[in-house]
Formats: structure tokens, C-alpha cells, sequence
């Protein structure tokens, strides 16, 4: 049972992004700020609210995913209104969420994903294989856990050579 959505995408949520954007920029100096996206796995308690059915038809919206597109457009504006530069986790790129050009995707996933948006046009920034608190790289361990660092010096961003040397 929803309730009330937590990040109600129909208008409030978007100026207390910016306030809270505002206070942490006196204490934050860096460019990005990384918007998240992928906690999202259902939008039932977006869709099944009659004040979010009554914006989606106000605003043509008859999809989820526009609904998420709405929704982090919005975010993306607010942050940029405020000079920061987006970041967002692969799953919003890879749903097909509306993203900035300038919108960077952090690719923890898969290779796939790190060529496509890079395709896309998007920078990225690469986690895959580099999570030091899964100790469990790609290509598995070498010694049990005791010498899984080895597996994160020998992953290699490019595998293959879809990507040209400028993309890469």
C-alpha cells in the first residue's frame, strides 16, 4: 500500500530539490551533484495516487516512463538552473529517461551500458569492476578474498574496441 509517493512527482519535491541544492552549495563547492535514479523499481505508487493519475492526464503523460522522464527532467533543470553538472545512475539511461546531453552516467553495470551512452554521446563515469565493498570484481576471485585487489587492477574499462580512441 503507497499512500502518498515519497518523491511526488506533480511539484513540491522539485523546489525542496533546489533548497536543499542552495544550502549544500555554501557548503559543497564541487560542479556535479549525482541525482540518483536507480532506487526506482516501480512507479505503482506514482500511478495508483489520484493526484499523480490527475497530473499525468493534465500533462499528457499516459506512460510510467513518461512519467519518470517528466520527473527527472525536472530534477535535472533544477540542478542545472543552479550550475551543477548531473549525474545519474545507468538504469535512467538504460530506462530511457529523458537525459540533458550533458548529463554524465555513472556505468556500474555492465560494458553495454558504458559503450551505449557513450555512443549516446553522454560521458561517463566507469564503476564497473571497481567496488571495493563487493570484493567480488568481474572475472572472479583469484585466492578466495585474500587477493581480489588483482581483480581491480586487471579490469580493463575496454574489452573490445567498439569504442573509438576518442570515445574511449
Amino acid at each position: 500500500r503507497c499512500g502518498s509517493p515519497q518523491l511526488d512527482p506533480t511539484g513540491v519535491v522539485y523546489d525542496a530539490f533546489g533548497r536543499l541544492l542552495d544550502e549544500f552549495s555554501t557548503l559543497l563547492q564541487d560542479d556535479f551533484v549525482h541525482i540518483g535514479g536507480d532506487e526506482v523499481f516501480s512507479y505503482k505508487c506514482w500511478t495508483s495516487n489520484a493526484n499523480v493519475q490527475k497530473f499525468m492526464q493534465d500533462h499528457n503523460l499516459t506512460t510510467e516512463l513518461q512519467l519518470r522522464s517528466y520527473f527527472e527532467q525536472r530534477v535535472q533543470e533544477v540542478s542545472a538552473q543552479r550550475q551543477r553538472s548531473n549525474l545519474v545512475w545507468e538504469e535512467v539511461f538504460t530506462s530511457g529517461s529523458y537525459l540533458a546531453p550533458s548529463t554524465y552516467v555513472n556505468v556500474w553495470l555492465n560494458y553495454d551500458s558504458l559503450k551505449a551512452a557513450v555512443t549516446a554521446g553522454h560521458k561517463v563515469v566507469f564503476s564497473y569492476g571497481f567496488y571495493l565493498d563487493q570484493q567480488l570484481p568481474p572475472g572472479g576471485t583469484h585466492y578466495l578474498w585474500v587477493d581480489t585487489w588483482r581483480n581491480f587492477y586487471l579490469n580493463e574499462p575496454f574489452p573490445d574496441s567498439a569504442l573509438t580512441p576518442e570515445q574511449q
